[in-house]
């Protein structure tokens, strides 16, 4: 589907009600994963990202909402604002990532949505670096040390890791080429076509290779982990990464002082009712 189809998809399926009658207001709702990514395919999941706000009430009573609406059937993840602000000036990638998706990916902006994307550079400072870096690394462990028992599952669920995993390796190169225009321009540029192309490339297994382990373990043991090619492309990236972010002329901590004046003018209108 195209970015209009699953827009209207959304608007007009009956499992995305709880959206029309969420019992907070929405700061903004987005589209994540794949498709704000540009990397979809066909059997590409609908991943939807937003943030909500505090009631006048949650305000007052310094009870501010702090827990996370994970609703897993339809892959809609929604932050409490005071939450969220918290995850993007602690330099999550994953959450900045929001605040510079392409505008059709948005399928709702409040004002205070607005002013939050236009303000979003109050969040870059150096430690991006060290949250982003773990991220990854984190990300690569995963792919290098899964294994899976040959021997037991079926051709189909072996298939079916294999896709998974080689999604993971996509999203590495991804995030690493993300993050060095970020460290550099202090921006997320939409990816070149050339740059989608190779992404859907490895997620189609092109740079993959099955490996199997059986040695001391007494089974047949799987990993799918990526060829040569792609293993050296992902150590450039990461040290350019690394030089990007010695370079990067970006503050040691964001900038609390914009990041609470946002927080405390946001709820000062909403308990006015302002919002």
């Amino acid at each position: 589907m195209t970015i209009e189809e699953v827009k209207d998809y959304i608007n007009s399926s009956t499992e995305y009600d709880f959206l029309r009658d969420y019992p907070h207001k929405i700061a903004f709702l987005t589209l994540g994963g794949s498709y704000a990514y540009g990397t979809n395919t066909e059997d590409s999941d609908i991943d939807l990202r937003g943030v909500f706000l505090s009631d006048k009430r949650e305000i007052l009573l310094s009870k501010d909402l702090l827990t996370t609406d994970t609703l897993k059937d339809t892959d809609t993840v929604m932050y409490p604002l005071r939450k969220y602000v918290d995850l993007c000036a602690k330099g999550n990638f994953t959450t900045l990532e929001f605040l510079y998706n392409r505008v059709e990916c948005y399928l709702y902006i409040s004002d205070i949505g607005i002013e939050l994307i236009k303000n979003r550079d109050m969040f870059l400072s150096k430690r991006m670096c060290r949250s982003f870096d773990g991220y990854v690394k984190s990300f690569i462990h995963k792919i290098l040390f899964t294994y899976y028992p040959a021997d037991v599952l079926s051709e189909d669920v072996l298939q079916e890791r294999k896709n998974k995993t080689c999604k993971a390796m996509a999203h590495v190169v991804r995030t690493l080429i993300n993050g060095i225009d970020m460290m550099q321009n202090g921006e997320i540029s939409p990816l070149s076509y050339k740059v989608l192309n190779e992404l859907r490339e490895i997620r189609r297994g092109s740079y993959s290779e099955n490996t199997h382990c059986c040695e001391d373990v007494g089974e047949d043991l799987m990993v799918f982990k990526p060829n040569k090619q792609l293993l050296d492309k992902i150590a450039i990236l990461r040290r350019d990464y690394i030089n990007a972010c010695e370079k990067a002329d970006l503050p040691d901590k964001p900038n609390f002082n914009r990041i609470n004046n946002f927080l405390m003018t946001t709820n000062e209108r909403i308990v006015r009712g302002m919002v």
